[in-house]
């Protein structure tokens, strides 16, 4: 929405004001005078651009209002600061207030700039003699008075007239956040910075999306663009009854509890990269012709928020610590627990609710999937995850099992890739995120040495073997999970379409060629030369293979072997199903 001037505002003000313009003797403005302006005004409202109302009431009225407010004695001045100065901050967040709240505060400013009590904003007969910011005094000379320059200063107090201007321009300024509110047609989406619409057009469907190249354009963004355009290209918005400022007040909020503990790896630009990676897997598998648009809900918004509020430590770290989240979810998957909680908690508030749209057999349903998808991530969940997929996928009618009993097993297991799908892309990216996460350990390494504690595996900045423990982690966990999903996705493809009107009818037929193959089989490669190298990598691997016994949950001796293959592509070295000697601690041990 572009930005226009407040063009024609005044001269409805004055019409109006020429009409009916009762003052009491006390000062206030006849209700019928107010009312009459108001309705006039909102004949405005098409002409007032977003961008020029935020300026005003960010830059120019909130903090005019609220010097006053902090210099006045008066009662109702004294309530009006901190009701703006919250107004204030949700604004500067790019949220929108609650209405409630927002028309509370313009009614007391409407209160305030109407009333004498205060002797015209301010003790003195200058009323802008107190206003010590020059571009604010020099606004209010401007927007308020007749006056042209602040100086010299006006030798008469505010008029009626002009008081009448001020409380009219407040009165426009709810009206048109209760349109936009009530009406979300009026806001389409957010204004993307230069860069990134071109980045999310040509390259969101691809599997070698520049997630750190948008991650630079996007202003500190990227989930919330990623976001809001992966559901306005799934039609969620119109599917799922969706606001769409609503959503984007709802990605606004996510993207900044991502960012609340600083993690190089865990924060917004993993999960923008997940949901991408989830979107990928939708849009070129045969998955989406038999997803339904609740799937679909369920599928992307997993994905974005899988990770939010994320502490930059690992379940094992909160267990030892026996931390708030470890006490309240009794050391079960305690971060996956903590990131679902901090979600639905979050959709309980009025202005984040995008899930209100839906009936509660819907909501249901999503929060069903939502709930089983995000536990799933739990890397503890891994081989169990492999082997009950192996077992559906070698069952008679395994593709209608997958879809059917199976349907959140699947969609968990798809979560769960995308999560740890790094090593099948580039090398270029794939380094990165190792070298972001390495990072991360690190920190807690530092941490757990200053607390006195054993260091965890890849967490000493000073003894961490790279490469092998790359070369081992895509060998024996990323490998096996790309080739298993790969499995269900054929099996897919060849049930016929779903003839329920609900689902979504997509491109039936799928790459046969999955683009991941080769990147991984690259990776390996370089991971190979820097081990053959002795080179010191400046990333950290996800994974180190170690073998424990079946009894015992510590951590035994690395493996010899783990820079191996396994013996047949998918095969999971772990053996046959009933064996469990070897386990995986994960760079997210109990943090993914």
């Amino acid at each position: 929405m572009g930005c226009v001037p407040l063009r024609g505002c005044y001269s409805v003000l004055d019409r109006s004001s020429k009409r009916s313009n009762k003052v009491t003797a006390a000062g206030s403005i006849d209700q019928a005078s107010m009312n009459g302006a108001a309705a006039s005004s909102e004949q405005q409202l098409s002409t007032i651009g977003l961008g020029r109302l935020h300026s005003m009431v960010v830059i120019q009225v909130v903090p005019a209002i609220l010097e006053r407010g902090q210099e006045a004695a008066h009662p109702t001045t004294t309530n009006l600061a901190p009701i703006l100065q919250g107004l204030l901050e949700q604004l500067n967040a790019g949220l929108t207030p609650d209405l409630c709240v927002l028309k509370d505060g313009l009614s007391l400013a409407l209160l305030t700039l109407s009333s004498d009590d205060d002797k015209d904003l301010d003790s003195s007969d200058d009323v802008l003699e107190s206003v010590s910011n020059t571009q604010v005094r020099a606004w209010l000379a401007t927007t308020f008075t007749r006056h042209e320059h602040v100086f010299p200063r006006p030798k008469s107090p505010l008029t009626p007239r002009d008081r009448f201007k001020a409380v009219a321009n407040t009165i426009i300024i709810g009206k048109y956040f209760e349109h936009i509110v009530k009406d979300p047609a009026l806001f389409t989406g957010p204004t993307y910075p230069a860069g990134v619409s071109s980045i999310l057009k040509e390259s969101l469907d691809s599997w070698e999306f520049p997630i750190f190249r948008l991650e630079g354009v996007s202003q500190g963004c990227v989930l919330r663009y990623v976001g809001f355009e992966l559901f306005k290209r799934h039609d969620l918005f119109d599917l799922c009854n969706i606001s769409p400022l609503m959503f984007d007040n709802f990605l606004t909020r996510i993207q900044a509890d991502y960012g609340s503990h600083g993690n190089p790896y865990h924060n917004a630009t993993h999960g923008a990269d997940v949901a991408q990676t989830m979107h990928h897997f939708i849009q070129h598998s045969s998955l989406k012709a038999h997803l339904t648009h609740l799937d679909t809900l369920s599928l992307l918004l997993s994905a974005l928020i899988h990770d939010v509020h994320h502490p930059g430590t690992s379940n094992a770290f909160q267990i030892t610590q026996m931390s708030e989240y470890a006490l309240m979810y009794n050391d079960r998957s305690v971060l996956e627990n903590h990131h679902l909680h901090h979600t639905f908690t979050l959709l309980r508030e009025k202005q984040f609710n995008i899930l209100s749209g839906l009936t509660p057999e819907e909501y249901k349903s999503v929060r069903g999937m939502v709930i089983d998808m995000v536990l799933a991530t739990d890397m503890s969940t891994h081989f169990d995850q492999l082997k009950n997929t192996r077992v559906t996928l070698a069952a008679p009618n395994s593709g209608s099992q997958l879809l059917g009993s199976d349907r959140s097993k699947t969609f968990s297991l798809i979560l769960h890739l995308a999560d740890i799908s790094h090593p099948g892309k580039k090398w270029a990216e794939h380094l990165e995120w190792s070298d972001r996460l390495c990072q991360e350990f690190f920190c807690q390494g530092d941490r757990e040495r200053s607390l006195g504690l054993p260091l965890s595996p890849l967490c000493d900045r000073d003894h961490t073997n790279l490469p092998d423990s790359q070369i081992g982690f895509i060998g024996y966990i990323v490998a096996p999970s790309f080739d298993v999903c790969a499995a269900v996705f054929d099996v897919i493809s060849e049930l016929p379409l779903p003839l329920d009107n609900s689902v979504s009818h997509g491109n039936q037929s799928q790459q046969r060629e999955w683009p991941w193959t080769e990147n991984m089989d690259n990776n390996k490669v370089m991971w190979q030369k820097k081990k053959e190298n002795n080179e010191e990598a400046t990333s950290c691997p996800e994974m180190a293979v170690q073998s424990v016994s079946s009894e015992d949950e510590g951590v035994g001796e690395s493996l010899s072997t783990a820079g191996e293959s396994p013996s047949k592509p998918g095969e999971s070295p772990v053996g046959s199903p009933d064996q469990s000697e070897l386990v995986i601690v994960e760079d997210i041990e109990d943090m993914s």
